[in-house]
């Protein structure tokens, strides 16, 4: 990795991490997704509740799906209720109008590997949702307009740019 894409990962981590540290001095809201402003800080508390076991907190920060068949439903709550193998971290996250991605470092903290997965959001009114994986944001399960679609794949886009610049 050149200096300057390093200089660069490193600006994004401490702007995110500055972000999360504000989140959680903040006061606490009555449920994750209201004490959750910003898509970085939805990650953070998606991450936390899985950590900790709060299955229900993790389900409520995924967006609303009513159509859901019960047996999918309990997968994602099995798949939850599993620890974690690292501790993942923010790194750094884009907004494009109702739509962001948010880079997550998922990799044990004694190896020096790079491993960076996206998560994508979605904000209905004021609230940022995680989005289940899909594929190629599209899902039978919820669906997307045109416009969030074109935004969300400029996403991806501007995400496999980052995690190249990274693992230069």
């Amino acid at each position: 990795m050149n200096m300057r894409s390093l200089s660069g990962v490193l600006v994004v981590a401490l702007a995110a991490t500055l972000s999360i540290v504000t989140a959680q001095t903040s006061k606490p809201a009555s449920s994750p997704v209201q004490a959750a402003r910003t898509p970085a800080e939805v990650v953070a508390n998606f991450f936390e509740a899985v950590a900790a076991g709060r299955v229900d907190d993790a389900i409520a920060l995924m967006t609303p799906l009513p159509d859901l068949p019960p047996e999918v439903l309990e997968e994602l709550r099995e798949d939850f209720a599993k620890p974690l193998r690292t501790k993942p971290y923010v790194v750094g996250h884009l907004q494009i109008g109702t739509s962001a991605v948010v880079i997550v470092h998922d990799s044990s903290p004694n190896k020096h590997i790079i491993d960076l997965d996206p998560a994508y959001l979605i904000r209905r009114g004021s609230t940022w949702y995680l989005l289940p994986q899909v594929d190629e944001f599209e899902s039978r399960w919820f669906p997307l307009d045109a416009s969030t679609t074109k935004s969300l794949e400029e996403l991806e886009g501007w995400f496999r740019a980052q995690r190249m610049l990274a693992s230069e």
